[in-house]
């Protein structure tokens, strides 16, 4: 049989009247309750002690975690906020309240005290399609990738967003990175590769990019013109050239190509001329450009203009035959001419 735990308590018996001992008691109890409770006790103030120890371990490995979010969130360059989208009852995107902000964001934005405040409070012009973009992700989930200009900020950014937490929150993170003068330097190039091509389409200059490599030629307008090349064909093969060129002319140009090639030259020039594909028309092209060579020593690539001199050529030719003549009719005349 299992032994059952007791607790013996011994006691003195004495004589009521005389107080003269009469002998020992003893009184024996059960605790195996007791003891289980006990036990139980133990196991509960171990698993208390457990949780709490895992509660502290969890509570800094929390606080260590946020320290480095914080400190990665200040620490990138790009601007980085959180919002909360706020919708009417059709859900409509109407503003946005700002839940969180890095330390870059006021740079970027020109935004000062931002937390807790709302954008239409802050800029009452701010464009539409932010709010619309924002309400978007909000409720779909889908994160954007885009560029928009900010007029009201005087600024134009590259932006990534996303959804962050639940659903119901409508928060949305930003990383955006404030690439105004990017967009004024595109500008200004355009423009001013507008007027280099309106100035070249005057002048009959076109331009030509040989990849050597892959034989692929990109052409300009009055490039293409030059060779018969139809209308918005603006890229091609090199013999698409080639087959235009006249073939005297062709042996010249390809040869001075080669000798260019062999001796490292980075530059090749020619005149020749070329044939219309339907009409017995030449045109006299000088071709300039700058060849390009790859680590190995080898040619990659020729870049280079093509000028349309037919008018120059022809009225060369004009003035040598009215020189000829000239010439003719001085040595034929029977009295003695001199140029004073």
């Amino acid at each position: 049989q299992e032994a059952i735990p007791v607790s013996d308590e011994h006691f003195m018996i004495r004589d009521p009247k005389t107080g003269r001992l009469l002998g020992m008691g003893t009184i024996t109890r059960d605790i195996s309750g007791a003891r289980e409770i006990a036990v139980e006790r133990d196991q509960l103030f171990g698993r208390e002690q457990r949780a709490r120890r895992q509660t502290e371990t969890a509570v800094e490995q929390l606080r260590e975690s946020e320290e480095k979010y914080r400190a990665l969130f200040d620490s990138i360059d790009e601007g980085f906020c959180v919002i909360e989208v706020l919708f009417d009852d059709a859900q409509n995107a109407l503003d946005y309240r700002f839940l969180e902000v890095n330390q870059v964001f006021e740079k970027q934005t020109g935004i000062s005290n931002a937390v807790g405040r709302r954008m239409r409070e802050i800029a009452p012009a701010h464009e539409e399609h932010w709010f619309q973009i924002y309400g978007q992700i909000a409720l779909t989930g889908e994160s954007r990738r885009f560029e928009n200009p900010a007029h009201a900020l005087g600024r134009f950014y590259d932006v990534y967003a996303f959804r962050l937490g639940r659903p119901e929150q409508r928060h949305v993170a930003i990383l955006f990175n404030d690439i105004t003068e990017r967009k004024q330097i595109e500008e200004a190039l355009q423009e001013s590769e507008e007027r280099l091509e309106l100035a070249m389409e005057a002048g009959g200059i076109g331009t030509f990019d040989w990849n050597i490599r892959t034989n692929a030629v990109v052409w300009t307008e009055p490039s293409k013109a030059a060779f018969a090349r139809p209308s918005g064909a603006s890229r091609g093969v090199y013999d698409d050239w080639a087959k235009r060129v006249r073939p005297e002319d062709l042996l010249v140009c390809e040869a001075g190509i080669q000798e260019a090639f062999r001796k490292k030259h980075h530059h090749w020039q020619a005149e020749y001329r070329m044939m219309s594909s339907d009409t017995a028309e030449e045109k006299w092209i000088n071709s300039v450009s700058h060849i390009f060579y790859g680590e190995h020593g080898e040619p990659v690539r020729m870049i280079g203009v093509n000028i349309d001199i037919t008018e120059r050529k022809c009225i060369q030719g004009a003035l040598n035959e009215s020189e000829e003549r000239f010439r003719l009719t001085t040595d034929e005349a029977p009295i003695g001419m001199a140029l004073v």
